[in-house]
């Protein structure tokens, strides 16, 4: 069995799904022990937007879990433009595999995401300058590796070209401009390493191991049900993202946006049910696409707003608090911000 794990669920599927096309029965796991049944378990610490402490502690206690059930390799999945605490969810991990250097290849050339002399570039063009300095949580305010990881005096990092000798400890950070580059650092890769990276370098190594793209193995989940309406939801500010929203409202398709104020940590997602509810009924009478008939209330079994979210740094508009007003009276938001602060230590791997 092979070992994920990433720091947030479209990592952990999309590693999922790599997999399933290299034909391996792939699992996603959120919480729980794996059903054993799985070539590939892929578990999710929902920790991008911890503190780089809990971060680490909950990469940790994944790779326990793993070890636990011997995996043969363990593959730390990050953001393909790293953001989050990678720095400090490998340094955990190879303390708790008692391994000292960690193999890190992030970018995707496939994609225009490459890595040349200590820099990340974005279709040629520093990260930077690009859409991505206006990330909301994370903006890349430099192109430079050693600031994207935010590396420290602590943390050592080298940034390393194909053909350079590997520092015997630390994080290694492997430049990439081509494909041929990510097939050359996946035979560099042993097992007195921790192996990190993007979705392109995890489809290298198991092409380097044997794996051949193209066999599609059974998905180890439930399957889908037939004739079952779905509805999708965007949570990337990206220019792809917004094409992709603008061509859905041209064709037709019924999209409802979160207010600013749901950005503000103190906002109870609570308030926002009237709002999707008469959503799902306007979508019901216009007869629109998928995903507007299923009830609002549900998800899983728990109340949709109930649901761990990310911590928000932003503030709400004065206009937006006061567009929610009175609604705030009628639905109060008592518990939201203890549930918010809570919500490192009730995550399946956290404390």
């Amino acid at each position: 069995m092979i070992g994920v794990i990433a720091d947030d669920l479209t990592g952990a599927a999309e590693i999922g799904a790599v997999g399933l096309r290299h034909g391996l029965r792939a699992e996603v796991l959120l919480s729980g022990d794996p059903s054993g049944s799985a070539d590939l378990v892929c578990i999710d610490t929902d920790s991008r937007s911890c503190r780089p402490e809990e971060a680490g502690r909950r990469s940790a206690a994944a790779a326990n879990l793993l070890t636990s059930r011997e995996a043969d390799w363990i593959y730390k999945k990050v953001d393909s433009v790293l953001r989050g605490q990678i720095t400090a969810e490998i340094q955990a991990i190879l303390r708790e595999l008692g391994i000292s250097r960690a193999l890190l290849i992030p970018a995707n050339p496939s994609l225009g995401r490459t890595i040349k002399n200590g820099n990340y570039f974005i279709q040629s063009k520093p990260i930077h300058e690009t859409e991505f300095a206006r990330d909301p949580e994370y903006p890349r305010t430099s192109s430079r590796v050693h600031d994207l990881l935010a590396a420290t005096e602590t943390s050592t990092v080298a940034v390393c070209a194909t053909e350079d000798a590997l520092p015997s400890h630390g994080i290694v950070v492997g430049q990439v401009e081509s494909v041929n580059d990510l097939r050359t650092w996946a035979s560099r890769q042993s097992n007195a390493m921790l192996v990190a990276g993007g979705a392109e370098f995890f489809a290298a190594l198991l092409a380097a191991a044997g794996h051949k793209p193209g066999r599609v193995a059974p998905v180890a989940t439930k399957p889908a049900l037939v004739n079952e309406r779905e509805v999708f939801v965007c949570g990337s500010t990206s220019e792809s993202s917004r094409e992709f929203i603008r061509s859905a409202r041209e064709s037709g398709t019924q999209v409802f946006s979160l207010p600013q104020a749901a950005r503000h940590r103190e906002f109870d997602l609570s308030l926002l049910e009237p709002f999707l509810c008469r959503g799902w009924r306007h979508g019901k009478r216009a007869g629109s696409p998928p995903g507007l008939e299923a009830p609002c209330h549900s998800r899983g079994g728990r109340p949709w707003h109930r649901h761990p979210r990310r911590r928000r740094r932003s503030q709400a508009a004065p206009h937006d608090q006061a567009r929610f007003l009175p609604l705030a009276r009628k639905y109060p938001a008592a518990e939201s911000s203890a549930y918010l602060s809570e919500h490192d230590e009730k995550h399946p791997f956290g404390e």
